[in-house]
């Protein structure tokens, strides 16, 4: 992916919390997901996505996203690291769930 991206980060907390500057609380948006479960080293992740992206053409699946001047933006598209380099030493069996919001009909 050529270019610069705009990202959050997030991290999962039993509360609610405040910030400040250029860290805020936020949620993901609640609505229909689709997801694919990925099982290797990151080096894979774009794979991931592109199956994901293909899949929602082949079924005429439209997602909650919109264009910017560089390209789009996702309402929601996230990852999460189901078992990574924290848990599980071996870089074969980490599992990351790709997950894309979709649009509401």
């Amino acid at each position: 992916m050529p270019g610069k991206m705009d990202i959050e980060m997030g991290w999962p907390l039993a509360t609610s919390l405040s910030g400040s500057g250029r860290i805020s609380a936020g949620v993901l948006p609640a609505g229909r997901y689709a997801t694919v479960l990925y099982t290797g080293d990151y080096s894979g992740l774009m794979e991931a996505n592109r199956v994901l992206v293909d899949w929602a053409k082949e079924q005429g699946v439209a997602w909650d996203r919109w264009d910017v001047e560089n390209g789009d933006a996702f309402r929601s598209r996230y990852e999460t690291y189901i078992r990574d380099p924290g848990n599980e030493p071996d870089a074969a069996k980490w599992e990351t769930e790709v997950a894309m919001k979709l649009a509401d009909s």
